[in-house]
Order: C-alpha cells, then sequence, then structure tokens
C-alpha cells in the first residue's frame, strides 16, 4: 500500500472528506486528491499535521507495510516473488544491491518503519541512558566517518559502495554534525535504502523535505539522538519550557533545543507549539495539532518580536500572556497565548515556544 493510499485509508476510516481534512491541515482538497493518487508528495511538516488530524503515527503513513504498487513492474516483481523459494529470494536481494551499486552491510532484522529501526540498535547495544553518541554507534556498526577540514557544499554524505560504508562530514557546529551522523546512519541501517550515495543539504529545511527517504531517515535521527522512551522520563523531572527543553539538550542529551522542543510537540500538539524566527521571518513552523494556523511572519505584540527587534546583547528569555493576534492567523475568538521566546546573537535567532493555557 503506498502512502496515498494508507492518506486515504485513514480518511475515510475518519469520516472525512478530502476538503474536510484538506482545511485542517491547510491545504486544497485538490492537493490531498494529488496526495492520495500519488501525484504529488507532502513535506515532512505536512505529514506530521496529517498524521496527527488522522490519529496515526507519523512512521505509520511513512513506512506503512512497504508494499507500494505504484507501477506495472512492481506489481510484477511483488507476484513473481511468490514463487521463488527462500534461497532465491535472498539472490534477488543480493542482485538489487549489485543494480544500486550498494552493499548489505549488516545481517538486522527487517523492520516496518524507520523508527523501529532507530529502537532496535538502542535496544541491541543496550543504550538507556542520554547522551546518545552517534559517533561511538557508528563506530560500534562498522561506519567510518572522515570530517573534512572545511566547509563543503553539504552537511555531510554517505557512501555505500565500499568495503564498509563511508560519511564525510562538514566541518561545523558540533550539535548539528550529531544530528547529520545520526540522519545518514539512519540510510546504512533501513535496509530498502538502497543508493549507493545519500547527502545531507545544506540549508535544507527538514519540514519542507518530501523525498521519501530523506523522510524516514530524519526520523530514524530523532529517535535515535533523542529517544521517546528517554524523553518522556525526562520531561518529568523539569518543568516544561523554554528553561527545561534547554537543560535537557545541553546537559542530558547533547542535542540542539529545536530537536527537544519538536519532540515535545510531537506529543503534545494540540495544545502547544514551536517556531523559530529570522529576523521577522518565522522560518520553522512545528505545529501539528495545534488548533490554531501560525502566524507567516512575527508579529507587533509578541515577545519575539520585541527580542528581534531591539536585540539584546546576551542571551535573554523572555516570557509571558501575548494576545492570540499576535501569534494566530485570523482568531475566531480573543484568547491569550502562554509565550516563551529565547534569543541567543550567538545564532542570531528566536526560539519560541507557545502554549494554550
Amino acid at each position: 500500500m503506498s502512502l496515498g493510499s494508507r492518506i486515504e485509508e485513514k480518511r475515510k476510516g475518519k469520516g472525512l472528506s478530502q476538503e474536510s481534512l484538506g482545511t485542517l491541515v491547510g491545504v486544497s482538497a485538490a492537493f490531498i486528491s494529488q496526495i492520495e493518487t500519488g501525484k504529488r508528495n507532502p513535506s515532512y511538516g505536512l505529514l506530521q499535521k496529517i498524521s496527527v488530524e488522522l490519529d496515526v503515527p507519523l512512521e505509520y503513513l511513512v513506512g506503512g507495510d512497504m508494499q507500494a504498487f505504484e507501477d506495472p513492474n512492481t506489481k510484477l516483481i511483488a507476484s513473481m516473488i511468490r514463487s521463488l523459494e527462500a534461497g532465491q529470494k535472498k539472490q534477488l536481494v543480493d542482485y538489487i544491491h549489485f543494480l544500486t551499486g550498494t552493499k548489505r552491510y549488516f545481517d538486522l532484522p527487517f523492520l516496518e518503519t524507520a523508527v523501529e529501526h532507530a529502537q532496535y540498535l538502542l535496544r541491541h547495544y543496550r543504550i538507556n541512558e542520554p547522551p546518545i553518541d552517534p559517533f561511538q554507534l557508528a563506530t560500534q556498526i562498522g561506519v567510518e566517518i572522515v570530517e573534512s577540514q572545511n566547509e563543503l557544499e553539504y552537511e555531510g554524505a554517505l557512501y555505500k559502495g565500499g568495503e564498509k560504508p563511508i560519511i564525510v562530514l562538514s566541518k561545523g557546529y558540533k550539535p548539528r554534525q550529531k544530528f547529520t551522523v545520526a540522519l545518514l546512519l539512519g540510510h546504512v541501517v533501513i535496509p530498502w535504502h538502497v543508493k549507493s550515495t545519500f547527502y545531507r543539504e545544506r540549508y535544507k529545511r527538514s519540514l519542507e523535505e518530501e523525498n521519501m527517504f530523506a523522510i524516514e531517515a530524519r526520523e530514524f535521527a530523532g529517535e535515535l539522538l533523542v529517544p521517546t522512551g528517554l524523553l518522556k522520563r525526562e520531561l518529568k523531572s523539569i518543568n516544561t519550557g523554554i528553561e527545561g527543553f534547554e537543560w535537557l539538550a545541553e546537559e542530558r542529551f547533547g542535542s540542539s533545543l529545536v530537536v527537544i522542543g519538536q519532540k515535545y510537540q510531537q506529543s503534545h500538539g494540540k495544545t502547544s507549539a514551536f517556531v523559530t524566527a529570522n529576523g521577522i521571518s518565522i522560518n520553522r513552523k512545528y505545529e501539528a495539532g495545534f488548533p490554531y494556523p501560525i502566524v507567516d511572519h512575527l508579529q507587533d505584540g509578541s515577545l519575539a518580536f520585541e527580542l528581534m527587534h531591539n536585540p539584546p546583547s546576551s542571551k535573554q528569555i523572555k516570557k509571558g500572556f501575548v494576545s492570540c493576534k499576535a501569534w494566530v492567523k485570523n482568531p475566531p475568538k480573543s484568547f491569550k497565548i502562554y509565550e516563551e521566546t529565547l534569543f541567543d546573537p550567538a545564532f542570531g535567532f528566536a526560539v519560541t515556544f507557545l502554549q494554550l493555557k
């Protein structure tokens, strides 16, 4: 079953029309139709919203049962496989690796989703305490990492055709390198990612990614670096908010604040949103499940606007209730939103956590 078919099946199961689902996630009925018929791929951000409205895990929509019958050859191959014996099926898998110039480096179990593959590695190597070090994990599974002394055109590249997989990293910010390594490890571990070379493009926003391999690798990396079970346990020991997220990012998981905020929002979408802004433009919005559409540019009246309009010389956090009009497009009623915004001049952008209280 293809991605579009899974969305259509769950949409109908919820009793939603294409128009009503489109309204809930902010696109047209025609766009939903194109997704369901396989004519368009939804972005990662849109997939998040769809998964919330359909009450299904994002990894199910992306991975499903991996039986994507999109063309006649795929259908023919799937039918012909039924007549093969176990040894012949293995030969066919080996031949696919030959055709794609790749190798099967690990004899890992076949699991349904990218998230499950990340969880398997954590269990297999008995990793149950943060921080998770993807560099160490790469060494354990036999992946070589080479760091360039210069900034490259890409964040990192994975080459899978040699005796062992090789990751080449661009020189840069360590937490970002960690996420790049984790993401590229996903392309190594997920067995149906049979391409000889994968890249993490520089300046490519994850929320805008439409390539299914890239979306799966991102899901793998997020679960590997900030496992859902460990995060839920750690959240019990902090006050929910920017300062707590920052502490978890720096002291526990060794990740970026944005990753912690995004993971929290995935499971608390009906009451929270998480955004980042560069200047007055909001460049990342984690709002899946949030009942109101978030604005595209910072508005006068928000604490983020105050911080970006007159940036402080040192890191600063502002907190307080603000008018819904500062953050919500065409709000149906007047209400207050609790906002926490951090600005750090070392990075030059604002990070905002919004809550409905």
